[in-house]
């Protein structure tokens, strides 16, 4: 059984029918919940039944993301952070300025 929760919203799948139907009825007799057959996104995912698998992409936030800081059209190109870096609290922004800079930094 796979299990997503956020908050008030839950995703779960199982592959055995009968198994569904016991684990719905534990559910109902415990919380007050609605059941939607299939879902087609939950927090900026999409989920796309293909035969007998279930694939999920988060392509379209994705480009929403690149469109929001003008990177539609950038190339990719691996950036891979050193293994042995370090932050500290005192590497933070100081300045209202340096604050307001980075909020159009995607990261």
């Amino acid at each position: 059984m796979i299990i997503c929760m956020y908050i008030d919203d839950t995703m779960g799948s199982l592959l055995d029918k009968k198994e569904v139907e016991r684990e719905k009825k534990k559910l109902y007799e415990h919380y007050d919940i609605q059941i939607i057959k299939e879902v087609n996104h939950m927090l900026e995912i999409k989920v796309e039944r293909i035969k007998d698998r279930i694939q999920i992409s988060q392509k379209a936030y994705t480009y929403y993301i690149l469109e929001k800081f003008d990177m539609v059209s950038c190339k990719p190109r691996l950036t891979l952070l050193s293994v042995r870096i370090m932050f500290f609290s005192s590497d933070g922004l100081e300045t209202d300025e340096e604050k307001e800079e980075m909020k159009k930094v995607p990261y």
